[in-house]
């Protein structure tokens, strides 16, 4: 999840940059539209979140002792 927050950081800073930008082609929405920045992160939590709890939980399933005679 250090990644997904990490992108989060990251984007955001990248998006308040861009728009400003292109706040010309923006119908409808301000630059910084905090409900637009909320949703857009819930999606991505919501996207990130699965990503990284599935393969998590399944590498705690796997013996310690037993993984490195597997390979």
């Amino acid at each position: 999840m250090r990644q997904v927050l990490g992108g989060f950081a990251v984007g955001l800073s990248l998006a308040l940059l861009v728009t400003r930008a292109l706040s010309r082609g923006l119908v409808g929405v301000t630059p910084s539209d905090p409900a637009t920045y909320a949703g857009v992160a819930l999606v991505m939590g919501l996207a990130g979140f699965p990503g990284c709890a599935i393969p998590a939980r399944q590498a705690i399933r796997v013996d310690p002792l037993a993984a490195p005679r597997h390979e």
